[in-house]
């Protein structure tokens, strides 16, 4: 029996020959990973097994410990300072026109709607369930790079791949952040083998095959035969974008077992699958057919805190069906009850504090459920940039922007690149109507913005004077967004080659809402937009624009992309470009986009051909 105490020891399992992917492991005390956000550049713990052909074919007894804050982002930037210095040598060239805007000499359009925006900044709203643990953190100063292979952005978990014979017991991970694409989960990102009496709370984020427990739960090799089981597991906490997300597993095949067990989680769910594809069990897996399971036993769900409605409409018959089914999806009153597991072992197995917690299991040992969160103040750029790089300041944290900033500092930073933006951000941001000016970033990378990529919920923010510069998906608020983006103003000078916007670069299965830019806005390539450069099955609502707009296909006022929903908006200023030049959208997609009591008044020039078709200079829905 090998004995694992630390973190170390156990990133060894695989990697040194004293620790075989055959071994029989146990956890002799609670491990604190909190310092793996520092491992590997940035990336974290790498997963134990990484190759499906080789999983771990071993035993795994947790003996009721528990590993907290462990740290896996597949799609974290380089850390290095000295790998980050590029140069744009796009940046500040002169071409005839003068991209300068002085926010103070714009008026809002003079029109009720942008004072009706603004109104609403002040306006907060309650915060939403959000997982965040206090812990201690650790006194380990070991930063292993592990250089025997590169980090995969499939099969991403604690363990990448469980074989047939490999079995996990009795172990739990707390307050865990885990990033990957393919097959991403807790305990394992795929799983043909045995787990029983485990649980996970935290946050995992995926493309595809999204679980807090397991992304895959089916075989890990063509060898394989057994079916690969859970049973007496549960999971709280937050699965958040892409196909096949569940909250206790992504997706699963025909081998796949699920016995006794519930979860908790809030299920963010941005794909173009309609939820009515789904079934039941859509709370417990992410696989849109019920078959896709062999056996699902006694298992149940919090329909309550997954957010997921219980009726959807479906587009194709235009009715409203019921996709869930009350047999395991209840409301959290119920979930809190005894007599709700039916044929559960509460005298052995599982404890419960009636109507106060779920389940929890009595092999555990010190659990404690996950407190809901409080909220974290923000006063000044040095507690911003503490966002996602500080255990304190988690990235599925609920801030609170309590004075306005001058960021003008920034400029100063990494040798000039500025702001460093936060990644992957999955909590909430509340401007609380406040301001932050002079915000800088130039960097020659894809995906520049305060956020990197935003998952949550931005709102009620201010963002001045910024000057934001990069390559691909560019926003001053968001490279990439998400997630919901509402009641946020934006002023300054934003520069990419594509999908560039002043709000957002691309609003992808996101909403905006209540937003507005008065701003300079120059793609050095396609997709640009006067509040968003592109949007994909998106809805954008109640939005405007007074903004310079230049780039050389897909120019629109307002957005440079369009095959979401757009709702009363309305664009004004200026727009060049050589084709699909639009005053409202540059290129219109007329199957997924939809457009409804919108306005351009924009002043529109196109140095080439015509835009044809539904693309008009100017346009009113």
């Amino acid at each position: 029996m090998i004995k694992i105490s630390s973190i170390e020891e156990l990133q060894k399992i695989g990697r040194d020959p004293q620790y075989p992917l055959d071994g029989n492991y146990e956890l002799i005390n609670d491990i604190d990973a909190t310092n793996t956000r520092n491992w590997n550049n940035g990336k974290g713990f790498k997963p134990i097994a990484l190759d499906y052909e080789k999983p771990f074919r071993g035993k795994f007894n947790g003996n009721g410990y528990k590993i907290i804050n462990l740290y896996i982002n597949i799609w974290a930037r380089n850390t290095d300072a000295d790998t980050n210095t590029q140069e744009n040598t796009d940046i500040g060239k002169d071409d005839g026109f003068d991209y300068r805007i002085n926010a103070s000499e714009v008026a809002h359009a003079g029109s009720s709607f942008g004072e009706e925006v603004h109104s609403n900044l002040h306006k907060y709203e309650d915060a939403h369930l959000n997982i965040n643990n206090d812990s201690v953190i650790s006194d380990s100063n070991a930063y292993p790079n592990v250089e025997d292979e590169d980090f995969l952005d499939f099969n991403v978990g604690l363990f990448g791949s469980i074989g047939e014979n490999g079995e996990i017991y009795c172990l739990g991970l707390e307050n865990v952040f885990i990033i990957g694409k393919f097959a991403v989960g807790g305990i394992a990102g795929r799983s043909g083998g045995k787990i029983k009496q485990c649980y996970v709370t935290g946050t995992i984020i995926g493309e595809e095959g999204v679980g807090l427990l397991v992304g895959y739960l089916g075989n890990s090799s063509k060898t394989d035969k057994d079916p690969a089981l859970i049973s007496q597991c549960f999971a709280i906490g937050e699965a958040i974008y892409g196909r096949r997300v569940g909250g206790l597993v992504g997706l699963s095949n025909y081998e796949g077992e699920i016995s006794e067990c519930y979860c908790a989680v809030k299920i963010v769910h941005y794909s173009d699958i309609p939820l009515y594809q789904y079934h039941g069990e859509f709370g417990i897996i992410g696989s849109p057919d019920r078959i896709n399971v062999k056996k699902l036993v006694s298992c149940y769900w919090d329909i309550t805190i997954s957010e997921l409605p219980s009726l959807y409409k479906n587009q194709m018959f235009g009715e409203y069906e019921k996709i869930f089914t009350p047999d395991i999806a209840k409301p959290t009153t119920l979930m809190m009850k005894k007599e709700t597991f039916k044929g559960w072992d509460f005298e052995k197995v599982w404890a419960i504090e009636e109507h106060k917690t779920y389940p929890y299991l009595r092999s555990a040992k010190n659990f404690k459920f996950p407190l809901p969160p409080i909220p974290i103040h923000i006063y000044d750029i040095e507690d911003l940039k503490k966002i996602g790089k500080d255990i304190n300041f988690p990235l599925n944290g609920w801030y609170m922007l309590m004075q306005d900033i001058d960021a003008s500092e920034m400029i100063n930073w990494n040798n000039g690149e500025g702001f460093e933006p936060i990644e992957f951000f999955c909590g909430i941001f509340d401007g609380c109507g406040h301001t932050i000016s002079n915000l800088y970033i130039c960097r020659d990378e894809d995906r520049e913005g305060m956020f990197s990529c935003s998952y949550g919920k931005i709102k009620n923010l201010n963002l001045t004077n910024a000057h934001v510069v990069g390559g691909d998906c560019v926003g001053v608020i968001a490279g990439i967004n998400c997630g919901t983006i509402e009641n946020c103003f934006v002023s300054g000078y934003i520069e990419g080659y594509s999908f560039v916007g002043p709000i957002c670069g691309n609003n992808q299965t996101a909403i905006l809402k209540n937003c507005y830019a008065i701003a300079s806005v120059i793609g050095n390539q396609d997709i640009v937009g006067g509040i968003t450069g592109g949007c994909w099955k998106s809805v954008i609502s109640e939005c405007f624009s007074n903004s310079f707009v230049k780039g050389d296909a897909g120019v629109g006022g307002l957005i440079g992309l369009h095959g979401g929903s757009l709702i009363r908006s309305f664009a004004e200023g200026s727009v060049i470009g050589n084709e699909e030049v639009n005053g409202l959208i540059g290129f219109y997609d007329s199957i997924g986009g939809i457009c409804e009591d919108s306005l351009s008044t924009a002043n529109v020039i196109c140095l080439g051909e015509p835009s044809d078709g539904i693309t008009m200079f100017n346009d009113f829905y």
